[in-house]
Formats: structure tokens, sequence, C-alpha cells
């Protein structure tokens, strides 16, 4: 992988290919962001650049037989250690027995990864998976070895906070000095859970979610994404780009915006004017048929669009809308103010968290609606 495969972060790119060409390699380094960041790949293209047999000043060749290798998740001088589940008391494996699944599944996404994905791709059921005692002894082994072929030995640990602390005295020697033409790249989405051993011993390198325009941009430009539906997509996976990568795949028949004016025009026609009822009823029986996951982002998107119109009442100039959204927050968003937006935010967030528990969609939406309409006031 190479670093134009990898979306966004170009600041911290170049601050790490600025620390390659002035020497300062950290043997041991932790690299700490939430879910969706693509950390891995941000450090498998780092640790390609630094194998590359051409590199440029900015990026691997991605030609050359080891660029090739790396690009297959496959160079002999480079190992993964991730969680792994024990299917039974008696199991004894290590990342090297899944090594194969795991190579087909960052082949499958890119190297956007989630714990949970990771799980259910290779045991079919979301298990607790671990990091074992008889990872640590692998990787001490393993790193004992002369290069095969390449300029350094990397280690990639994924989700090391992960790591059982029973792991800790047989890691510590070998991430404070580790062989020569070692390098051990950590990832975690957790750090006050990673060993000590490991946070006092490592180059800490943070990681930050992405933000609104990165996402949207990308899911336009690289994956074909609609306009309209790559920002509506954005607004509500705080950051995520795996999770946006994984609702730009649902394909739905039910259009957020569409739905939430209709929604808000029938609540303010029924609490506030005393009519509508008939097209409210249609509306709730139209999302109660949709599936949990339609009427959850749905709900997360009628949160941030309520936030966009009353941040409109505030400071227009800083409004992320499409066209469509627009022409309807130009007439509504004086009735989204200070005196209801908690109440309708509340309102929102206790749907979705009634919808998660298998509540009855119906009389939810319903309910929701209503109370909503009840504090539609300018």
């Amino acid at each position: 992988m190479q670093f134009k495969d990898v979306v966004g972060h170009d600041d911290l790119k170049r601050k790490m290919l600025r620390s390659i060409s002035d020497n300062r390699v950290s043997h041991a380094q932790l690299f700490y962001g939430p879910e969706g960041t693509h950390k891995l790949g941000l450090v498998l293209a780092y640790a390609q650049y630094l194998n590359c047999e051409n590199p440029s000043e900015t990026d691997s060749c991605g030609i050359c037989p080891t660029c090739i290798k790396y690009n297959n998740f496959a160079h002999p001088d480079l190992h993964f250690i991730f969680p792994t589940v024990n299917v039974s008391s008696s199991d004894k494996s290590t990342s090297e027995n899944y090594t194969e699944k795991w190579i087909s599944y960052l082949k499958s996404n890119h190297a956007h990864v989630s714990l949970s994905s990771w799980v259910t791709y290779a045991w079919e059921e979301n298990k607790r998976a671990s990091i074992t005692v008889r990872d640590a002894s692998r990787m001490i082994e393993k790193i004992n070895l002369k290069t095969y072929e390449g300029k350094l030995k990397v280690f990639v640990v994924w989700m090391v906070e992960k790591w059982f602390h029973a792991a800790a005295p047989k890691l510590l020697k070998t991430i404070e000095e580790p062989p020569a033409n070692s390098l051990i790249l950590m990832i975690t989405e957790d750090y006050e859970n990673v060993l000590n051993t490991i946070r006092s011993r490592s180059q800490l390198i943070k990681i930050f979610k992405y933000p609104n325009d990165i996402i949207r941009n990308t899911l336009v430009d690289k994956y074909e994404v609609s306009a309209a539906k790559a920002a509506n997509i954005a607004r509500y996976v705080n950051g995520n780009f795996y999770k946006a990568l994984e609702e730009s795949k649902e394909i739905s028949d039910f259009d957020n915006t569409s739905n939430y004016i209709d929604m808000m025009r029938s609540a303010f026609q029924v609490m506030q004017k005393g009519g509508g009822i008939d097209n409210l009823d249609k509306w709730v029986i139209k999302i109660s048929k949709k599936s949990r996951d339609e009427q959850i982002n749905f709900l997360k998107y009628s949160i941030e669009l309520t936030r966009q119109n009353f941040i409109k009442g505030v400071d227009e100039s800083m409004v992320s809308a499409s066209e469509e959204e627009m022409g309807f927050m130009k007439n509504f968003s004086p009735f989204i103010n200070s005196k209801n937006i908690d109440f309708i935010f509340n309102e929102l967030n206790k749907s979705i968290l009634h919808i998660e528990r298998n509540g009855y969609s119906l009389v939810i939406f319903m309910d929701m609606v209503l109370r909503i309409g009840s504090v539609l006031k300018r």
C-alpha cells in the first residue's frame, strides 16, 4: 500500500516522510486514533516506503519487487499480529494460523478495518477476540531471525490493546531493545488499555478522525457515490471512514432528505395547524416498514440536519448542507431555536435508543413526531 492510497492525513504523511529523511525512525511506534481513520493503511504505507527499493520523496515506487509483495500484504519480512478468537479451551492458535484469512480480509476492503467486522469475517459471528501470550513468544522468535530480503523486518500489531497482560514480561526487552533492522508498528483505538510496558517504550503518533469534507469528497471521487448521498453519510458517521464506506454500500429507496422534510412538515401541520393527520399516518407507516438500520440512519441524519437548521439561525456561513436541504431550511430554520433544540435532540436520540432495543417502530415514530411538532414555534 502506498501513501497515495491512504485517505487524508496529509500533514501526518509529510511528518512521517520527514522523520525518514532525517534518519529519526523510532524502533517501536504506537499509532493511536479512533476507528475508521485508516490507521492500518497508513502504517502499511509507511512500512512499504521504508523497504521500497526506489522511493521518491513522497511515496514508495509501487512497482519494485518489494512494493509488489507489500501491496499483496505478503512480503516475507512483514509480520502481522492481530486479535483472534479461541474456539475452544484447548485452542493454542496464534495470529499465524489465521494469516491467510487476514490477508484475504485486508484485500477485500483495502485495509479499511474494524475489530467487529474482522471477527465476523473470520469466525462468522461477533465473539470476544484477544492477542495471546503465544503471539508474544512467536514475535520474539521471529524478530531475532535475519531478514529474508527486505531492509527491515516489520511487525505490525493491530489492536495492541487486546494483548493479554501476561505478555508484558516477554515483550519488555524486545520493545526496549529490538534487534537491528527491525521495526515494531503498533495500532490502538484504546490507549489507556495498552500495556504500560508498550506505552512507556513506544513513540506515540496520534491520528485524528476525518473532517466531513474529506469523507464526502473521497466517497464521490474514489467510490462514485452521489454528491447528495456522500454529504448525508459524512454528516452522521462522525469522522469514521470505515463506517462511511459501509453506509455507501447500502442500497435503499428511502431518501433521508425528502423524508426529513415530510416528517417536519407533518409535525408542524398536525400540532400547530390542526390538520394533516392523514399525511402523518402515511409517513409513519412508510418508515415503520424500513429496516432497523435504515430507521437509525434516518434518525442520525435528522439530528444532524436539525443541528444545521439551528446553525443557520446563528451564522449561515457555517452551514454545511446540500441545495435541496438549503431550500427547505430557508423557511424552516426559524422554527429550530434555542427554546426547542435540546428537546428535539432528546426526542431523536431517545427514538434511536428505543429502535436499537427493538421497540415497536410505529408507536416510536408517531410519538416522536407529535412531541417534536408540539415545540415547533418561532
